[in-house]
């Protein structure tokens, strides 16, 4: 069976296709996982450094409780920015 130029070109682009979505899926699930790595660890070090959450040397530390709170953010950022990709 022959096939015309046009369909060869057709079944090019819709391959393509297939594969900018895979691509996008893969994204945003790297994204959403990132995020929530992020939130759980900010969570953490939040938590130990309001004396919450002891056992470590960052236990009673304020400053692990704003490196906490910035990587809860960026975490959340992150989850948005994937739920936002088309």
């Amino acid at each position: 069976m022959k096939l015309k130029q046009g369909q060869v070109q057709k079944e090019a682009k819709h391959r393509w296709y297939i594969i900018a979505t895979r691509g996008d899926l893969h994204m945003k699930i790297l994204l959403y996982v990132l995020g929530g790595l992020l939130i759980l660890i900010g969570a953490v070090w939040a938590l130990q450094g309001v004396n919450i959450l002891p056992g470590s040397f960052m236990t009673g530390q304020i400053q692990w409780a704003y490196n906490g709170a910035v990587a809860i953010v960026i975490g959340i950022g992150l989850i948005l920015f994937g739920w936002r990709r088309k």
